[in-house]
């Protein structure tokens, strides 16, 4: 298991002032969504952290390059043996300064090369293969999602996505390699498909700002049972140092929605839209909400990325199921009353009256150098 217990240095160079290179952290969509992804970037990580009882200094030197709708992204992860002890704790010395076991598999070297892209989102076409940081829709079922989450495996994700006047659809997968077959990894796939039924009559029509869509998103083989040792706790599997999953059953959410392309121009971007979400064996969740970009054309690019909503959701309900940290809350969901897989806590709850209240984030971005973010939750009662 990784626990990463203090950071040293995050140092960033950047080549043109709308782009970032370091690991995407939640929140980040917002500065993604105002920015966009047509920008070049060098930048380098440092940190100091233990894995497996020994310390380690981790160097990630990153490179993002954009030329038009191409971009590519790479890194050198290394992982530099500082301190390495052995099981009863004691130091090991001779021991290999370079982590092997981050270069024992062929797929492994696929992790320098972060993601390929071609285009942007909104495009008519969009592609993305690799690392993920992704939404689908309006973000309420999947919210940020990253694929790569495991520092010892590279996971091959893939967005692709079809914009036209009459409507189009986007796509998410976790791993094309592990997507299929019997693995314990997330078998992850989400598709959101839309219609413009203005455009069928009028495409070229101001009036063709009214999309409706639907959306399902499922990780089939998300954990459900972990198998236990002889004191009680979760197997470890020895090789991996992952849990090991005893029985599997999908998760599976279905969404349709509505939203208005309502103003995009020099100083706002507005998109009013309301989702209605249902897990298949849990409970449903309604959001209304406005996406916005408040744009300030002072000399300088500042831009504040909003979002507001409404939500009324029943207790078995979760909204952005397929978040940031999903890869690790499949198995191991903590809260006040259970730590286990998230899909069997979720099935566990009881319908009740749930909650009903706002959300809200906002980030503000001062020409790509200074980026803040936060996030409110309101709920009655709560």
């Amino acid at each position: 298991m990784y626990r990463m217990w203090f950071v040293l240095l995050v140092a960033s160079t950047f080549v043109s002032t709308s782009a970032y290179g370091l690991d995407p952290i939640p929140g980040e969509e917002k500065f993604a969504a105002a920015l966009g992804e047509d920008s070049s970037s060098i930048a380098a990580g440092l940190m100091f952290g233990e894995i497996d009882g020994a310390f380690y200094l981790q160097l990630n030197p990153r490179f993002d390059f954009s030329a038009g709708k191409f971009g590519l992204g790479l890194q050198v992860p290394l992982n530099l043996r500082v301190h390495p002890r052995d099981e009863a704790g004691k130091a090991k010395y001779g021991a290999q300064l370079l982590r092997s076991e981050d270069w024992d598999e062929p797929s492994d070297f696929l992790k320098l090369v972060r993601y390929v892209r071609y285009g942007q989102k909104r495009d008519f076409i969009y592609v993305r293969l690799g690392e993920l940081a992704a939404d689908l829709g309006h973000g309420t079922i999947v919210s940020r999602y990253m694929n790569n989450t495991d520092i010892n495996t590279f996971r091959l994700g893939v967005q692709f996505d079809v914009n036209t006047d009459y409507g189009g659809f986007e796509t998410l997968v976790s791993d094309v390699v592990s997507v299929t077959g019997s693995n314990q990894d997330s078998q992850f796939v989400g598709f959101r498909g839309y219609i413009k039924p203005v455009g069928f009559f009028l495409d070229d029509s101001p009036l063709n700002i009214f999309s409706l869509g639907v959306s399902f998103v499922t990780d089939v083989n998300a954990p459900d049972i972990l198998k236990q040792d002889a004191a009680g706790g979760n197997e470890i599997d020895p090789e991996t140092k992952d849990v090991i999953v005893e029985k599997t059953k999908g998760v599976e959410v279905i969404g349709i929605d509505i939203d208005v392309d309502l103003l995009h121009n020099d100083l706002i971007d507005l998109v009013p839209y309301t989702d209605f979400n249902m897990f298949t064996d849990a409970g449903w969740g309604w959001h209304v909400g406005i996406l916005s970009v408040l744009k300030l054309p002072i000399g300088l690019d500042l831009r504040l990325p909003i979002r507001l909503e409404y939500r009324r959701f029943k207790s078995n309900y979760i909204p952005q199921y397929f978040g940031s940290f999903y890869e690790i809350e499949r198995y191991m969901y903590t809260t006040a009353e259970i730590t286990g897989p998230k899909g069997n806590y979720v099935r566990a709850l009881n319908e009740g009256e749930g909650l009903n209240g706002f959300y809200g984030d906002l980030a503000f971005d001062f020409v790509g150098l200074v980026q803040v973010g936060g996030i409110l939750e309101a709920y009655e009662g709560h």
